[in-house]
């Protein structure tokens, strides 16, 4: 009888040691899951404050377009103070515009 006994008891503890062998690879994978998601919190939030970072750059630039072009329909008394930068912007584009076409580099 007192055989039986110890042949279960070792059925037993080698069971044991699988289900704890089971159980350790559990943890490391749950720790490997649980890094790997860090690490994707990590990379979203670097493009989130990217993308908050262009979207600012976009709202900024429409802000500016916008007090321009309410500046631009103000009274006429206003109008030299915008007018000569303007043509002064203008003029200083078609420079750049036709020194561009005209550099021996491009070979157009």
């Amino acid at each position: 009888m007192s055989h039986v006994y110890q042949v279960r008891s070792e059925k037993m503890a080698k069971h044991l040691d699988i289900m704890n062998k089971r159980y350790s690879e559990l943890e490391k994978r749950r720790n490997l899951e649980v890094e790997g998601f860090k690490t994707d919190i990590k990379q979203l939030r670097g493009r989130l404050k990217d993308v908050e970072k262009q979207l600012y750059k976009v709202l900024l630039h429409y802000y500016n377009m916008l007090r321009m072009l309410h500046y631009l329909h103000r009274p006429q008394s206003h109008e030299g103070i915008y007018i000569a930068p303007l043509t002064e912007l203008d003029s200083s584009a078609v420079s750049l515009w036709t020194a561009f076409f005209r550099c021996p580099a491009l070979d157009l």
